[in-house]
């Protein structure tokens, strides 16, 4: 019998799954044109060259010298039309002729403009991304293709809206070098963007669920200036002042994230085919008809950007949602050309109630949806989909649309390969070490296909770095350089990894032929600057400098050398001449005041810094500068008007508050700061003498609490070294987050050591501690509101008692607004405190003097439990609670089809829901370990993560419905307030099928499908995925935790006997013992089970056969059936056997204390039945037979109905024992059950001999 499991190793996983599921989505229908056949074509008709050409290129059976043949045939004929220009293109970037690269390209984009092809949108689009992306190459690009551009701009032609947008970014980027005065009107002219439009928000609590509802602000008609608020929301959501940039709008204030709304609205004069496109807006609506909707669970529909409608004349509402508070809404014609219409944001003037017809606008859309990628029939443009997904940030959606061409990895081409390799790398269906894995052996098969492709064979040298150091890897790319030497990613690559190195030669002569190889790049001129400067080459430096200030006229190169120099009056002038160029960046005036105050000018410090946050509202550093400046110059109040300003301005208030604290902090808190010397003088004076290795002689805390939420804590501890013990335990200290007030130790004498802190050491070290000693510590600690102007406030739970030490003092302070009721949970007979209004603030003071350390007893339960305790806040409530965990548990992962492939072939052939779910169930906990990583695609892919995620993914892959649920524990105290009450129910469940469906739990690889913890059954539990939660009740009825014993015992004369036994594990017990016997070798298997699972009641049992039986079978019991021999099976005493019956529960030692303090806890619920036969030897009579017992104690029983059946004696014994909790006043009561348990379950039975 073999109990182990052997699982693929995890390095080799990606490119199986990978290769596995490309196999099955080419599928056996497609009809694409194969390369044999493109070729057969090309022989036919030269017209047919450039199909050919991409073929050898990109489709599987391609070849690079036939690639090349295929290259000279078009040179040779001076083909222009799109693909072969196209495929000139392709070929040059991917073998690195990057400077030629772009011509063919616009080339291509001017013959898809023209070109009758179906396919011609999508191939000009990717064709004038491209072209534009490596335009830096090109320098003299755009003076070639201005008038092109401009044309198509006006005239797009067949290339659709997406190669439009492409071409209007070209010439927006190069109306920006040119220096053109005003982008922003020249943007919204050419992208067709609406200047009036008005946002709403933020709606929702921010949580996960908002991506999935509808809001008040998609319904027809005009919007309120404040939408109603719901529950859970801070401040309504509302109608918001807003800035216009170039095409987005933004609010003017800072906001949270969470669900907006943009609104516009546009007249038109005559019926029009409208294209609206938002960016990644989550729907878009015109004339309150749903265009484009996404639902963040659908695979790949963000590849809809646009939504299309054809609507008549008059006016009509645009609506779209985002999820960010900015937004830009694009009207355009079909063409994508702007429509040039008049927009307005009047949301009271009335609007066209016409339903329009709504257009299929969006090309890719026809290849993608929800349920994976539809074969083109055309491995061309599946190439070119999958390129332009990739970078339109699906790289799912890209591996699967390439899937086909790479799916064989020994006919794919190197192109193909290199591409899947970069969608790889971005792909979130992989863990990080499998995606580099995959990527690196993906690149390792493009290169061996293809050795000219220069990127894979850059990305292979920097993994060899990695692996083998970076002097390898200089090496590599220096070849490289040489190989592609118009590749300035690898030259580059190289110069920065000389500059790791210390190569510092290596590195200047590196950086200098960037700088001659790519004279026309202004980044490469820049990179070699530095190099010139530090050689003392001035000259030479002077010229690249003015060279690449020619290149980008917004080059600040010169400026940065005048900096460096400290010659302030040029760059001065540098700035000036910038900002001249560039009116719209504020931030050039405030780079002007920081020369200016380099330069000595120190009156406009001032003017500099508050330029600095006016153009930068968040800008933190700026904002606690000026509030240096202003405490330097007497403003006491520098600092709370800083942090009040960056409230408002929505700045990061860390460092503000941090300052605030150092500053005023104590300032606010003094009133309830407490001195040192004085509490040890007091102390000392009393007389009292702690006990224990330590005393803790004050352990204080001030809380003070604001209305929004945010708090400050001063917390002080003073504790007296009392052994060697203690100063081991003291004398490191961990330095916690927040500002230290105090960290030191008192000698008896006064003498006051502070310990040195170490940089980057997350402890200090006390000096010259020893006994008798006092250490004290006082810090404080802020925390921020809840975000929702102080919806909700948890404090800290102060304890006034502690296992092991002993206090004198502790105390604890709270300052809270009058108008925040406080909700107070104390426990465990804390005393009332002492409270006294302060204006509009209300002081409590909780104290507690002379607590003595907390008794720590054996099975007992959290010492947290029943120390005197309180807790504070405002706020907390169960349905609060129990919302915040649905938020948290929503799961928007999509629905990835190669998920759905592997859920498919986990459970066939089965075709019942409730035999798929077990399938599925038995999968994950047998194949997945437990880890970190919390995206159930990457979990099962990876086989390594949250069962509960990988489970829950599988299931939803094959359309499972599965909840999350959290039960309360029936070990849990009842609750003593409202902080304990929403932390009732902490048990994770999982319901899957429904609600008749099978309730379970995911741990360990080894439970059984439909296991419930037995603390767990028949307990109030609340299903938190399906919106709001909803109360149920877990099922009573479940696999019982059981343990049973049966068999037959021949006894001999001489005590000895032999045994046949069947052990039969239940629940939890089956579980724990699959577990460890699947960690056994096969060889050790019977010296375990003589040793450790019968040798404790069947002392020196020699076993003669054994079997183990449903190991794999998890919904079964576990059996283990032996036969063997025990040489003292009973005593031999004056003619009798005296036979100790085995296999009991010795409850005594439970009770093992005189009387208990604390509660005890019994955590494990225990069944156990044992059912023994014993053959008594012939002739031999039972002395003594107790007669049936049972004994009992609330739930908890034992049973005993032993009985003789002629000459055999029965030993029948039950033993339940539920888990929970016995009580200190109830432990006598408990201590008499385990006493006359024991007696019953171990009295032992007399055997005469004859």
């Amino acid at each position: 019998m073999s109990i182990r499991r052997s699982l693929l190793p995890l390095s080799v996983l990606p490119l199986l799954l990978f290769a596995s599921s490309c196999a099955s989505s080419s599928g056996e229908g497609a009809k694409a044109p194969t390369v044999a056949e493109l070729r057969t074509s090309a022989e036919r008709d030269d017209k047919q060259n450039g199909a050919w050409f991409l073929a050898e290129l990109v489709l599987p059976d391609g070849n690079p010298e036939r690639a090349k043949q295929a290259r000279q045939a078009l040179d040779k004929a001076k083909a222009g039309d799109l693909l072969a220009e196209l495929g000139r293109g392709l070929d040059d970037l991917s073998h690195g002729r990057l400077k030629q690269a772009p011509e063919s390209l616009m080339r291509a984009v001017r013959a898809a403009r023209e070109s009758n092809d179906p396919r011609a949108e999508i191939l000009g689009w990717y064709a004038a991304r491209q072209a534009v992306g490596f335009r830096s190459n090109d320098p003299q690009l755009w003076k070639r293709w201005k008038p092109f551009v401009q044309l198509a701009l006006k005239e797009p032609g067949q290339l659709g809206f997406r190669a439009r947008a492409e071409l209007a970014d070209f010439a927006l980027a190069e109306a920006y070098s040119e220096g053109e005065k005003d982008v922003k009107s020249l943007a919204r002219k050419l992208h067709g963007c609406s200047d009036k439009v008005r946002l709403a928000g933020p709606f929702g609590r921010n949580a996960a669920p908002d991506l999935l509802r509808s809001f008040p602000a998609e319904a027809p008609g005009p919007w309120p200036a404040r939408f109603p608020t719901e529950l859970g929301q801070g401040e309504p959501p509302r109608v918001l002042a807003v800035t216009q940039g170039a095409c987005r709008v933004e609010p003017k204030e800072p906001l949270p994230g969470g669900v907006y709304y943009a609104e516009t609205f546009v007249t038109l004069k005559q019926p029009t085919e409208l294209v609206v496109w938002a960016g990644r807006a989550l729907r878009i609506w015109v004339d309150d008809t749903l265009l484009v909707s996404h639902d963040v669970r659908d695979w790949g529909t963000w590849t809809n950007v646009a939504g299309g409608a054809a609507v008549g004349a008059g006016r009509h509402r645009v609506l779209v949602e985002v999820t960010e508070p900015s937004a830009e809404i694009r009207l355009l014609a079909r063409d994508g050309r702007p429509l040039g219409a008049v927009t307005d944001n009047d949301g009271y003037k009335p609007y066209t109630l016409a339903k329009p017809d709504v257009l299929a606008v969006n090309t890719v859309a026809r290849y993608v949806s929800k349920s994976g990628v539809t074969d083109p029939k055309d491995d061309l443009l599946r190439f070119v989909l999958a390129n332009l997904a990739g970078e339109d940030g699906g790289a799912d959606v890209a591996s699967v649309m390439i899937e086909p061409l790479v799916a064989d990895p020994a006919r794919a081409t190197g192109i193909s390969l290199a591409a899947a390799a970069r969608f790889s790398d971005s792909d979130p269906i992989y863990q990080n070490s499998q995606r580099r894995d995959l990527v690196r052996q993906l690149n390792e098969r493009a290169v061996k296909r293809d050795p000219e492709l220069w990127s894979p064979r850059l990305s292979l040298a920097l993994w060899e770095a990695e692996k083998s150091g970076m002097p390898e890897g200089a090496r590599q790319l220096k070849e490289l350089s040489k190989k592609f030497p118009q590749v300035p990613a690898i030259l580059a690559s190289l110069t920065r990894m000389y500059n790791e190195l210390g190569w510092y030669a290596a590195y200047s002569t590196s950086a200098r032929e960037l700088a001659t190889r790519f004279a026309d790049d202004s980044d490469a001129l820049e990179v070699a600057l530095p190099v010139l400067e530090a050689a003392g080459d001035a000259a030479l430096a002077d010229k690249l400098a003015k060279r690449a200030r020619e290149l980008n006229p917004d080059s600040e190169v010169m400026f940065a050398r005048a900096l460096a120099r400290r010659d302030y009056a040029e760059a001065l002038a540098e700035l000036k001449r910038i900002g001249a160029r560039r009116p719209e960046r504020k931030d050039i005036a405030e780079r002007v005041f920081d020369v200016m105050v380099r330069a000595g000018n120190e009156k406009e410090t001032w003017n500099k810094l508050e330029a600095a946050i006016k153009q930068n509202p968040k800008n933190t550093q700026a904002r606690l500068a000026l509030a240096d400046a202003g405490l330097a110059s007497g403003k006491t109040d520098a600092l709370v008007t800083a942090l009040v300003a960056a409230v408002e301005g929505g700045a990061d208030t860390d460092s503000i508050e941090e300052a605030l604290d150092l500053v005023e902090g104590a300032t606010e808190l003094e009133p309830y700061r407490l001195d040192a010397k004085t509490i040890i003088a007091a102390y000392e004076k009393s007389g009292v003498n702690l006990p224990g290795t330590a005393a803790r002689v004050l352990d204080y805390s001030a809380v003070w609490v604001h209305s929004d939420g945010s708090s400050r804590m001063l917390e002080h501890e003073i504790i007296q070294v009392q052994s060697a013990e203690a100063i081991t335990q003291q004398a490191e200290q961990e330095l916690r987050r927040g500002l230290w007030l105090h960290l030191r130790v008192i000698k008896k004498n006064g003498k006051i050591y502070e310990p040195e802190l170490v940089e980057g050491k997350p402890t200090a070290t006390l000096p010259h501690l020893e006994v008798g000693d006092y250490v004290e510590t006082e810090r404080i600690e802020s925390s921020r509101g809840d975000g929702e102007r102080g919806m909700r406030y948890f404090g800290p739970r102060w304890f006034f008692r502690e296992e092991n030490i002993a206090y004198a003092r502790s105390e604890f302070v709270v300052v809270s607004p009058k108008d925040r009721p406080l909700q107070i949970e104390a426990k465990n007979n804390v005393p009332p405190p002492e409270v006294k209004e302060l204006g509009s603030l209300v002081v409590r003071r909780w104290r507690v003097d002379q607590s003595p350390a907390a008794p720590v007893e054996p099975f007992g339960a959290p010492i947290s439990e029943f120390l005197p305790s309180v807790q504070i806040g405002w706020g907390a409530d169960l349905a609060t609670a129990l919302r915040a965990m649905s938020d948290g548990l929503t799961d928007l992962t999509p629905k990835d089809p190669r998920i759905v492939r592997i859920a498919q072939r986990i459970v066939a052939p089965a075709t019942q829901q409730s035999e798929r779910a077990k399938k599925l169930y038995r999968w994950v906990v047998g194949n997945v370990q437990e880890g970190e990583e919390d995206d159930g695609r990457r979990a099962v892919v990876g086989k390594n993560g949250n069962l509960w995620r990988a489970y829950i993914t599988l299931c939803a892959a094959l359309d499972i419905q599965v909840d999350y649920a959290a039960a309360q524990n029936r070990l849990a105290l009842p609750p003593t307030g409202p902080f304990s009450e929403q932390a009732l129910f902490t048990q994770p469940l999982i319901r899957v099928g429904g609600a008749k469906g099978t309730w379970l739990t995911l741990g360990s690889k080894y439970a059984p499908f439909g296991y419930v913890p037995a603390e767990a059954r028949g307990m109030p539990a609340y299903l938190l995925s399906r919106g709001a939660p909803l109360l149920t009740q877990t099922p009573k009825e479940g696999m019982q935790d059981d343990m049973a014993y049966e068999g037959q015992v021949k006894l001999a004369p001489t005590g000895a006997a032999d045994v046949t036994l069947t052990l039969k594990f239940t629940g939890k017990y089956a579980t724990g013992l699959r577990n460890a016997l699947s960690q056994l070798p096969e060889d050790q298997l019977r010296s375990v089970l003589e040793s450790r699972l019968l040798g404790r009641e069947l002392r020196g049992i020699q076993l003669s056969e054994y079997r183990v039986d449903h190991f794999d079978d998890l919904d079964s019991p576990l059996l283990i059936h032996v036969q063997g021999h025990v040489q003292t099976f009973a005593e031999r005493s004056n003619g009798s056997l005296l036979v100790s019956p085995p296999f009991g529960a010795r409850l005594s030692q439970l009770a093992v204390l005189p009387s208990r303090q604390t509660p005890l806890l019994l955590v494990d619920a225990t069944h156990q039945r044992i059912k023994l036969t014993l053959e008594l030897p012939p002739g031999s009579q039972l002395e003594q037979l107790a007669p049936p017992k049972s004994v009992k104690d609330g739930e908890r029983q034992v049973t005993v109905r032993d009985a003789q059946q002629g000459n055999t004696l029965v030993l029948d014994r039950e033993i339940e024992l539920p888990a929970g909790r016995v009580q200190p006043q109830n432990y006598g009561k408990f201590q008499d059950f385990a006493r006359q348990a024991d007696e019953a379950l171990f009295h032992s039975v007399r055997v005469r001999l004859p």
